[in-house]
């Protein structure tokens, strides 16, 4: 895929979903068991700002910067959603997990190519028009799609 790829991809995308935000199912003590802290974990890094990947993409085109600019909005409005999800279950966001440091502190020695891997999957991320042949109700491919 190309940054316009990326670019159209990410902008169709950032339309409000519509999530049962009024269910009031509470999850089960053995479901919070399993599921709370690493929900918690992933809204936190999700929350992210970028900084640092929007520092190193800054010598590159326009067009990618715009692209990753709106990949980490995205990821922003993940975290929201997933910090609205844990306040509906009476629990808190993180404001830091050693984990989520530790995972930081690695990254900031790796370059911009081991941050991001913007690989080109073997079809496209718009399920209308598959190119891989999957059928659009099965399809494999988006931003998050293996690489061929």
């Amino acid at each position: 895929m190309t940054e316009s790829d990326w670019v159209r991809y990410f902008s169709a995308n950032g339309a409000e979903p519509t999530l049962p935000w009024n269910d009031g199912y509470r999850l089960s003590g053995a479901e919070r068991a399993v599921v709370i802290e690493s929900i918690q974990q992933f809204q936190l890094g999700e929350n992210a700002q970028g900084r640092r990947l929007l520092q190193r993409a800054e010598s590159l085109n326009n067009e990618f910067v715009q692209a990753l600019r709106l990949f980490i909005n995205e990821e922003k409005r993940h975290s929201q959603f997933l910090g609205r999800f844990l306040e509906m279950q009476g629990e808190r966001c993180l404001r830091r997990h050693w984990v989520h440091a530790a995972f930081r502190r690695v990254r900031g020695f790796a370059g911009l190519e081991l941050r991001m891997r913007w690989q080109r999957p073997k079809c496209s991320p718009f399920p209308t028009t598959p190119r891989c042949g999957t059928p659009p109700d099965r399809h494999c491919c988006g931003p998050y799609a293996p690489a061929s």
